[in-house]
């Protein structure tokens, strides 16, 4: 088996290791650089070239055992402090929405706020586990969709207590308070792509 051969076999047995494949290229580039210096450090200290690959090859170990921490490193992790911050604050919020209604026994008000918070809660765990930079690749399409419905909100919505709501079947819902995060999410994609298009001497030009 030919050196390159050799190199490329360990690193595909690394990488089958690990289940997040989002990180598949930056891992075989890492790998594969360091495997060159490994190379040229051995071959400049007199060693053949099959000889130093064979030995840059076993100072990595196990290609297995390397791909299993690496898959550890870059699995989801669920920040369950930020869950439990969230948590008590729903608590709190739901107990105060009951306290304030619960002299008018308005059950409607306080069934569509835990309906909310169940949607809400589903969402969360999703991002929580959902690799969100997916989504970059979409920030161009998030940002005009974003665009046109708050322009449709704002010039056909449904008028409640002076806020226009986005009608979505008989239910309103206030896009103008949620679309600054969808605006948040469009730009820092369509802004992180840029930055990448951009020559590298001109990045750090870019606040970001």
């Amino acid at each position: 088996m030919s050196e390159n051969k050799r190199i490329a076999h360990y690193i595909k047995e690394v990488c089958d290791q690990i289940k997040n494949k989002e990180v598949h290229p930056a891992i075989t580039l890492e790998l594969e650089n360091h495997f060159a210096e490994k190379i040229e450090d051995y071959c400049e200290a007199g060693y053949g070239e099959d000889e130093a690959t064979r030995i840059a090859i076993a100072e990595m170990g196990d290609p297995v055992n390397v791909g299993r921490h690496l898959h550890q490193a870059h699995k989801p992790r669920i920040e369950w402090r930020i869950v439990s911050i969230v948590g008590i604050l729903l608590a709190i919020g739901l107990v105060t929405l009951y306290s304030l209604h619960i002299a008018e026994d308005n059950r409607n008000l306080i069934g569509r706020q835990l309906v909310g918070i169940m949607i809400g809660t589903v969402v969360l765990v999703a991002i929580l586990f959902w690799d969100y930079s997916k989504l970059k690749r979409y920030s161009k399409i998030l940002y005009f969709g974003t665009m046109i419905l708050l322009l449709y909100t704002l010039l056909a919505g449904r008028p409640i207590a002076g806020i226009q709501y986005l009608n979505i079947g008989d239910s309103p819902l206030h896009f103008i308070g949620i679309s600054p995060f969808l605006f948040i999410v469009a730009l820092a994609g369509i802004f992180t792509e840029w930055k990448e298009q951009l020559p590298y001497g001109d990045k750090a030009s870019v606040p970001l």
